[in-house]
């Protein structure tokens, strides 16, 4: 079984998700299956990119999330103030 590596965990970190949140992002069964730096593809290391380069994927991903978590507190916010009846 895959871990997600150091450089995943800071990033992770920093964008405020969790190792367990981004699992539950892309598993069905709480255990991470992607590559160590992040992705959820098992082969991202050797095939997106080299083991001495930094994932692009992650940081593509963490963006993503970001502006879902955005939308939807945007949506929440609507709804609790009734601009959504």
């Amino acid at each position: 079984m895959t871990t997600l590596g150091r450089d995943a965990l800071a990033a992770l970190s920093s964008a405020g998700i969790t190792p367990r949140e981004w699992i539950g992002e892309w598993s069905t069964d709480g255990t991470w299956s992607g590559d160590t730096c992040g992705c959820p593809d098992d082969r991202c290391i050797g095939h997106h990119h080299d083991a001495r380069h930094a994932c692009g994927c992650l940081p593509a991903l963490l963006e993503e999330a970001a502006a879902l978590r955005a939308a939807k507190r945007s949506k929440a916010a609507l709804r609790e103030a009734g601009a959504m009846d």
